[in-house]
């Protein structure tokens, strides 16, 4: 999948106009090919495994041989969303093996093991959590009224043996 370079562009124009050009926030991902001063990438290429900001952009949207390259938000630590063994960007999550794979893992070593998208696997896990969230929530809420009931219980003792003393 490929972006339209009239929606990259209309993106930087959006994102330039948006932010002052200001010292880099520490959360920004920063261009890898500038050299004296850098610049805020405003996409990371996915096939080059490298951020661009605006100026080195582009050559992928003018340049035909970078049409097919797949242009996405910028990422930090690139590299991680990439396949180690075949420098391929990650495409599935195999739930055997309990990692994310690329296509040609894909094929080869997790061949018949059970798949789904990267986006399949993200809201899967995170429908898991959200479960685990709320039965954990369930549980403080009952641990809490069982403290209710403890601390009430206990008022109680002491009031009786006041009660009793005065008596």
């Amino acid at each position: 999948m490929t972006t339209n370079s009239t929606e990259v562009e209309e993106d930087l124009r959006e994102k330039v106009e948006d932010r002052p050009p200001s010292t880099p926030l520490l959360q920004d991902v920063m261009c890898d090919s500038c050299m004296d001063a850098p610049s805020r990438a405003l996409k990371s290429c996915l096939t080059c495994l490298v951020s661009y900001c605006e100026a080195h952009l582009r050559p992928h949207l003018e340049k035909a041989k970078f049409q097919n390259h797949r242009l996405v938000d910028p990422l930090h630590d690139i590299e991680r969303q990439t396949c180690e063994v075949h420098q391929l960007p990650f495409k599935s999550f195999c739930f055997l093996d309990e990692c994310s794979i690329c296509g040609d893992c894909e094929g080869q070593e997790h061949e018949g093991h059970e798949m789904l998208s990267l986006e399949e696997a993200r809201v899967h896990f995170e429908t898991e959590l959200l479960q685990k969230h709320q039965r954990i929530s369930q549980h403080v809420s009952d641990v809490e009224r069982i403290i209710g009931k403890l601390q009430s219980n206990s008022d109680l003792i002491k009031s009786s043996a006041q009660e009793v003393c005065v008596v």
